[in-house]
């Protein structure tokens, strides 16, 4: 039931405010796990996402330094 709510959300936000891509995953009630599924839907994001010739220019902070960890080597561009 948790991710057909998140499945509606994103089908609202997307709708209403014009936007192309949305990822909401169900929430945690502790801030670490939320940071974990926050940094694990970003990195399955950009991996689906980024192409070999592209740069990416990030901020850097505790979800990032996740998300870094969640990437899959196995789909690691140069």
């Amino acid at each position: 039931e948790a991710y057909s709510e998140c499945l509606i959300l994103e089908d609202f936000l997307r709708s209403t405010l014009d936007i192309r891509d949305v990822i909401v995953c169900p929430a945690r009630s502790d801030t670490e796990n939320i940071k974990k599924d926050v940094a694990l839907e970003g990195a399955r994001y950009l991996q689906r996402l980024i192409t070999e010739n592209d740069t990416l220019g990030i901020a850097w902070g505790r979800t990032i330094r996740l998300l870094i960890n969640y990437l899959n080597p196995c789909l690691k561009k140069n």
